[in-house]
């Protein structure tokens, strides 16, 4: 057999005792085979591939079902999860009673049984997410593998032991300098958002290195925190890069997250559902087809009329606890304009700057939009905090509502 030229050995494998070896080649395409393979493919936004197949099927029941149909299905889910609320109301108590106050007050509004419920009901699997929700997530060592996301695992660049190690003579190098910067708006602008969590408990202080030592043990960390401007906001940012605790987190997850991208699919495929006189049709991800009428309620002009929102979840990570024992690795650094000096403070939520306060959060951000795709037929997506609802402009008021209610009845809003 002649081997092509510009062939490449891609594996030889010679027999033990023997003059005989076994050799794979890989041979080029030629430059017509390339484009005929090239026609094969299809471009990512023509297809559904990024949407889960539990959102397609919404869409479909939309259009098969109904606004009226959607409607009371909503109506009931709503009143079952409200007499579920008021049944666990004791056991929620419980719980809130049993939570250090500080941690407590943040937490006051979160419903962590009815969650836990309606998580259940819509199959998601995850089951740290009540450890977590409770307990605090974890700012170091290695991440849990979520089944909300694509197992993707990453090992940390040091272990939590040489950071530790290293404790000390990071803490006396980071309090050396201090938070101010050149721009006194931008210093108050961070202290002015300081205060604001102060107030409702997401940091606590603030205290000398003395009492740090004697709250958290010696090896505690500091990050500092800087300023961003954001357009006419200053968004405050602490630095665990610098403080090594981002370096001793691994990762468990691929963020799957589409943005602008799966906005457009999404919009697109809600279009396309309808492009053959009144029938309706959606392909999943298995080959299988849905197919059926639209529904009689529906006209072919107003089926073709989208609207779309975003939702953004207040405060987004300071909603979620740090687990106390990660606390050694959360204490922030800040300059306040008003004494003029750099103060220390325990934060008891994410900080917007720890590596694992993005996996965290998204686990609970993909849990809700999952329950109000599977249990209330909402048709949304999110981006860490942002959700983007798509509906039709007949029951763009009735979705919104829909979604709003949701986070509330959760204690998210």
């Amino acid at each position: 057999l002649a081997v092509p030229r510009h062939a490449i050995i891609l594996d030889i494998h010679v027999k033990e005792g023997s003059d005989v070896a076994d050799v794979s080649f890989g041979v080029y395409h030629s430059h017509q085979e390339f484009l005929e393979e090239a026609f094969k493919l299809s471009h990512p936004f023509d297809g559904t591939a990024s949407l889960q197949d539990d959102l397609l099927e919404v869409v479909f029941e939309h259009l098969t079902e109904g606004m009226e149909f959607i409607g009371q299905k909503r109506e009931l889910v709503f009143a079952h999860y409200e007499a579920r609320r008021a049944a666990l109301e004791v056991e929620e108590l419980r719980i809130h009673e049993q939570m250090r106050p500080e941690r407590e007050k943040i937490m006051r509004e979160k419903r962590f049984l009815l969650f836990f419920e309606m998580c259940e009901d819509a199959g998601i699997k995850d089951t740290q997410l009540r450890q977590d929700y409770i307990s605090g997530g974890a700012l170091v060592g290695k991440a849990y593998e979520s089944p909300l996301f694509e197992a993707k695992h990453a090992d940390a660049r040091m272990s939590v032991e040489q950071v530790m190690k290293s404790a000390k003579w990071l803490q006396k190098v980071a309090m050396a300098s201090t938070c101010k910067s050149k721009d006194p708006e931008v210093d108050a602008a961070v202290w002015a958002e300081t205060k604001n969590e102060i107030q409702n408990g997401s940091l606590t202080g603030p205290f000398s290195p003395a009492q740090l030592k004697s709250k958290l043990g010696p090896l505690f960390l500091v990050s500092k925190r800087f300023g961003v401007k954001q357009g006419e906001r200053t968004r405050p940012i602490d630095d665990l890069a610098a403080s090594l605790v981002n370096a001793c987190f691994a990762k468990a997850n691929h963020l799957d997250l589409g943005g602008v991208d799966e906005v457009a699919i999404l919009a697109r495929t809600m279009l396309e559902a309808l492009s053959n006189g009144r029938r309706v049709e959606l392909t999943l991800s298995s080959g299988r087809k849905l197919s059926g009428v639209l529904h009689s309620s529906w006209t072919e002009e107003a089926a073709r009329k989208l609207t779309g929102r975003t939702l953004d979840l207040a405060n987004a990570y300071k909603q979620l606890l740090v687990s106390l024992a990660s606390q050694w690795a959360a204490v922030i650094m800040v300059f306040n304009p008003e004494t003029g000096a750099d103060e220390l403070y325990v934060s008891q939520v994410l900080p917007f700057g720890a590596a694992s306060s993005v996996y965290i959060f998204n686990r609970y951000a993909r849990a809700i939009q999952r329950i109000g795709v599977r249990l209330l037929s909402l048709i949304w997506i999110h981006f860490f905090d942002d959700y983007a609802q798509l509906s039709w402009q007949a029951e763009v008021d009735k979705a919104q509502a829909t979604a709003e209610g949701l986070c509330d009845l959760l204690g998210w809003c």
